[in-house]
């Protein structure tokens, strides 16, 4: 996020108020913020990249979410839920993971986290011409041995 953006918003947050382009006008708000970002915002302050008056504005509540990698037990359902999803979007008929498809999901390291699973997952679903998912529909960099 810019720091002419950052001024931007921390601006409307203090005020509770901004002018909408074109009009002169202030436009009165009552919003809370809910933010989510894989950067460490302390590092970020301290490079000079993230304004420290806009993070303790921002920073009322937080809840540290460890990466999918570290939340094995969550990667089953979340696969189970984006199947559902996805195979009902496409109107395909999907029925499950075969145990040989889930383990080859425990096993991966989940660099992009949630989104990337989604988008295993809804590639998984688009390129399936059975009712169960199997490691073949996975892409190239799975480990499914």
């Amino acid at each position: 996020m810019s720091v002419e953006l950052q001024a931007k918003l921390l601006r409307v947050l203090e005020a509770g108020a901004f002018i909408r382009v074109g009009e002169t006008k202030e436009t009165k708000v009552n919003v809370r913020v809910i933010t989510a970002t894989n950067r460490n915002l302390e590092e970020e302050i301290r490079k000079g990249h993230f304004r420290e008056d806009l993070f303790y504005r921002l920073s009322v509540f937080q809840i540290p979410l460890p990466a999918l990698r570290e939340r094995k037990e969550d990667i089953q359902p979340l696969a189970e839920f984006f199947v559902q999803h996805f195979a009902a979007k496409v109107n395909k008929r999907i029925s499950g993971m075969t145990p040989d498809f889930v383990k080859a999901l425990l096993q991966h390291g989940w660099r992009g986290n949630v989104r990337e699973l989604k988008n295993v997952i809804e590639r998984t679903v688009i390129l399936a011409d059975q009712e169960t998912l199997t490691p073949d529909l996975l892409p190239s960099d799975f480990n499914t041995s």
